[in-house]
Protein backbone atom coordinates (compact mmCIF):
# COMPACT_ATOMS: atom_id res chain seq x y z
CA UNK A 1 0.00 0.00 0.00
CA UNK A 2 2.59 2.40 0.51
CA UNK A 3 4.55 1.91 -2.26
CA UNK A 4 1.98 1.86 -4.60
CA UNK A 5 -1.42 2.91 -3.41
CA UNK A 6 -3.04 2.87 -6.90
CA UNK A 7 -2.15 -0.79 -7.77
CA UNK A 8 -3.05 -1.37 -3.73
CA UNK A 9 -6.56 0.05 -4.25
CA UNK A 10 -7.09 -2.23 -7.83
CA UNK A 11 -6.20 -5.99 -5.73
CA UNK A 12 -8.44 -4.45 -2.93
CA UNK A 13 -11.23 -3.51 -5.13
CA UNK A 14 -10.64 -6.91 -7.61
CA UNK A 15 -10.94 -8.86 -3.87
CA UNK A 16 -13.87 -7.66 -2.87
CA UNK A 17 -15.59 -7.96 -6.31
CA UNK A 18 -13.95 -11.90 -7.35
CA UNK A 19 -12.98 -12.65 -3.96
CA UNK A 20 -9.47 -13.41 -4.86
CA UNK A 21 -6.82 -10.91 -3.16
CA UNK A 22 -4.23 -11.42 -6.19
CA UNK A 23 -3.51 -10.84 -9.79
CA UNK A 24 -1.34 -12.71 -11.53
CA UNK A 25 0.99 -10.99 -14.04
CA UNK A 26 1.59 -12.23 -17.04
CA UNK A 27 3.01 -11.36 -20.58
CA UNK A 28 1.08 -8.90 -22.48
CA UNK A 29 0.81 -9.87 -26.29
CA UNK A 30 -2.10 -12.34 -28.63
CA UNK A 31 -0.42 -15.71 -29.70
CA UNK A 32 2.23 -15.12 -32.26
CA UNK A 33 2.40 -11.52 -31.84
CA UNK A 34 5.46 -9.31 -30.04
CA UNK A 35 4.54 -8.31 -26.28
CA UNK A 36 3.08 -5.12 -25.97
CA UNK A 37 5.62 -2.17 -25.51
CA UNK A 38 3.16 0.85 -25.61
CA UNK A 39 -0.48 2.68 -24.84
CA UNK A 40 -1.07 2.19 -28.53
CA UNK A 41 0.22 -1.48 -28.62
CA UNK A 42 -1.79 -2.30 -25.42
CA UNK A 43 -5.01 -0.51 -26.85
CA UNK A 44 -4.78 -2.42 -30.51
CA UNK A 45 -4.33 -5.90 -28.56
CA UNK A 46 -7.10 -4.76 -25.96
CA UNK A 47 -9.44 -4.89 -29.04
CA UNK A 48 -8.48 -7.95 -30.55
CA UNK A 49 -8.29 -9.82 -27.38
CA UNK A 50 -11.07 -10.97 -25.02
CA UNK A 51 -10.42 -8.85 -22.65
CA UNK A 52 -13.17 -6.76 -19.90
CA UNK A 53 -11.15 -4.30 -18.97
CA UNK A 54 -7.30 -2.50 -19.98
CA UNK A 55 -5.75 0.02 -17.24
CA UNK A 56 -3.09 2.21 -18.22
CA UNK A 57 -2.05 4.50 -15.53
CA UNK A 58 -5.33 6.34 -14.54
CA UNK A 59 -6.79 5.47 -17.48
CA UNK A 60 -9.40 2.94 -17.38
CA UNK A 61 -10.44 1.42 -20.61
CA UNK A 62 -13.81 -1.21 -20.38
CA UNK A 63 -15.65 -2.88 -23.43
Amino acid sequence: KEINELYYSIIKEFNKKAGVGAVLNTSFNMHGEPIVCSPSDAVRTFRNANLDLLVIGNFVVSR
